[in-house]
This record gives structure tokens, sequence and C-alpha cells, in this order.
């Protein structure tokens, strides 16, 4: 046992020469996806017209929510002295104006859930374009991303990457 043991060895410390040329070869780089997708120009992009799409119904949710506030102030303040059939109506128009806020509310994050994934989709497929680019341009045979424990600013690429993207 301690034969093969030692041939193994033997055998292995004779390739391990020949592995370090091969990898000497190979140019590998590294990219901060993180720090890509937070600083590029098409996330702001993205994030400004999700942004202006839906101002408008948030200001719709916005004013039912400040109409809510104002019939419960008035309901607390004056329903004491409201007649039954008044007080009911206006408790009536509360609970329909509440179902409706939170109705819309509702439509609109799940709205702005879906167009936020559609958005943000493209500005990842940009990015992954933009280093798949910069690979080809520059001859990488390997590029890494996410688990990376340590990257020497020599083999880190983030910031040619993100010059690529703002050209776009």
């Amino acid at each position: 046992m301690n034969a093969i043991v030692k041939k193994g060895f033997l055998c292995l410390s004779m390739l391990l020469p020949l592995a370090s040329v091969h990898a000497a070869d190979v140019k590998i780089a590294y990219v901060n996806i993180k720090q890509v997708f937070e600083n590029a120009p098409q996330t702001r992009e993205a994030e400004k017209t999700i942004q202006e799409e839906f101002t408008k119904r948030q200001e719709k949710i916005k004013k039912l929510q400040q109409e809510i506030l104002a019939l419960r102030e008035r309901l607390g303040k004056e329903g004491l002295t409201m007649s039954d059939k008044k007080r009911a109506e206006l408790e009536s128009e509360l609970l329909r104006k509440d179902r409706e806020f939170r109705w819309e509310q509702q439509i609109y994050d799940e709205d702005l859930k879906i167009r936020r994934n559609q958005v943000l989709n493209q500005v990842q497929n940009d990015l992954i374009e933009a280093i798949y680019s910069l690979a080809k341009d520059e001859g990488y045979d390997l590029i890494l991303t996410d688990g990376v424990v340590y990257a020497s600013k020599a083999v880190n690429i983030t910031d040619r990457v993100l010059e690529v993207l703002k050209k776009k």
C-alpha cells in the first residue's frame, strides 16, 4: 500500500508542473455583478421608467387613503351627533373606500413587481451581453462572478464592464 501511495505522489508531482504551464495560458477575470448592477446607467434608467409609469396610480392610492382618513375623522367627530341613517351611510362609504383602497393597493403592488422584474431582466440581459462582449474582445477564457472570495485589481474587470454598459 505504501508503494502505491508513493507512486501516486510521484506521478502527481510530475504532472503538477504541466498543469501550471497550461494554466498560465488561461486568461481569467472577475466581475462584481452587484456593483455593476447598482452603478449601471441602465439600472437608473429602469427605475426612472418604472417611477414614471406608476406615479399616477400611486397618487390615486394616496388620494384614497386621505379620503379614508377624512371619513374616519368626520365619523369620530360627528358620529355621535349624526342621525342613525347618516352615520350608517358614512360607515358604509368608509367601508367601500377602504375596500377600494386595499384592492387598488394590492393590484398596484402586483403590477409594480411584475413590471420591475420585466425591466430589470432587460438590464440583466444587457449586463450579461456586456460581459460576453468584453470577454470576446479581450480574449478572456473565464470570467467569474459570485462566490469569489478574493479577486485582485489585476483580474477585476468590473469597471470595464460598467464602461461598456455606459456606451450602450
